[in-house]
């Protein structure tokens, strides 16, 4: 399967232009190959200096939105290479900025208030909310910047469309949300019975906004054992729900809770609980 870590093919992928059966081979590699998981990380570089560079065509373009920039993570990680490629314009001779001294340097605030012709109390108002937005991306960073590598797998994996999933590769659990601390009360599952990925489907209030996303944390004894970014909304016959894949390496026997928090909200949404024996 060496072929599959050329950048190129990896990019093939990131854009969803591969057939379902690759991207299911490089998806199963992804969680023991860490060398793979590098080669992947160059090609999402790679991949993002080519759209700053204007280097994809119409249709690539198109799949680079939609397959690709499906998270913040990947959006922010595009303003980052930006302001790099940006400012890394440095002279072959030295190695300081090529500057053109005939420049009248302002400051941040200065030109701010130029392009948006803000008053001194609108400029004020619209600084202090930069900074609030940007604290709120460090704190996201902070909390999910750290993700391992199995977390950073899945992750891709849940973002992308699980619209037409093929079940039948998966062990499929169905919850319904309450907050329960006895495993009396709550659905048991045998854990020989999962297959490599177990595929949740947690019942949503039916008028539940489907564009929302939602963050996921999977707690066992009161701690955090693995995380999720974001998931999605989905329809379903009687109501919306939110779709999941994880990891049968994770589960242990006892009592497990996944917590839905919505994105943009830091109010818990959902409780869903369920033990594993």
């Amino acid at each position: 399967m060496g072929e599959i870590k050329d950048i190129k093919y990896l990019k093939k992928y990131l854009l969803g232009k591969l057939s379902k059966k690759e991207i299911e081979l490089i998806d199963i590699e992804l969680i023991e190959n860490d060398k793979l998981v590098e080669n992947l990380s160059v090609a999402e570089d790679s991949l993002i200096e080519d759209f700053i560079e204007g280097e994809l065509d119409q249709k690539e373009t198109k799949l680079f939105n939609t397959n690709f920039l499906v998270s913040k993570e990947r959006k922010l990680k595009i303003e980052t290479i930006y302001l790099l490629k940006k400012y890394s314009n440095r002279d072959e001779k030295g190695d300081s900025l090529i500057v053109n001294e005939d420049i009248e340097f302002k400051s941040f605030f200065e030109r701010l208030r130029e392009i948006f012709h803000l008053s001194p109390q609108k400029l004020a108002f619209t600084s202090i909310l930069i900074f609030i937005m940007l604290g709120i991306g460090l704190v996201y960073l902070n909390y999910f910047g750290n993700l391992s590598e199995l977390e950073q797998n899945y992750a891709r994996m849940n973002s992308s469309d699980l619209v037409n999933i093929q079940k039948d590769n998966y062990s499929q659990i169905d919850l319904i949300s309450g907050i329960s601390r006895s495993s009396n009360k709550v659905k048991t599952i045998a854990k020989d019975s999962l297959n490599n990925d177990v595929f949740f489907r947690l019942a949503l209030e039916s008028e539940s906004d489907s564009k929302n996303k939602y963050r996921i944390e999977l707690i066992k004894d009161d701690k955090i054992v693995f995380r999720v970014p974001e998931v999605n909304v989905y329809r379903n016959i009687i109501g919306k729900e939110l779709r999941l894949i994880l990891p049968q390496t994770i589960f242990e026997t006892g009592l497990y809770q996944i917590k839905a928090t919505k994105v943009k909200s830091n109010k818990i949404s959902f409780m869903y609980s369920f033990y594993v024996k």
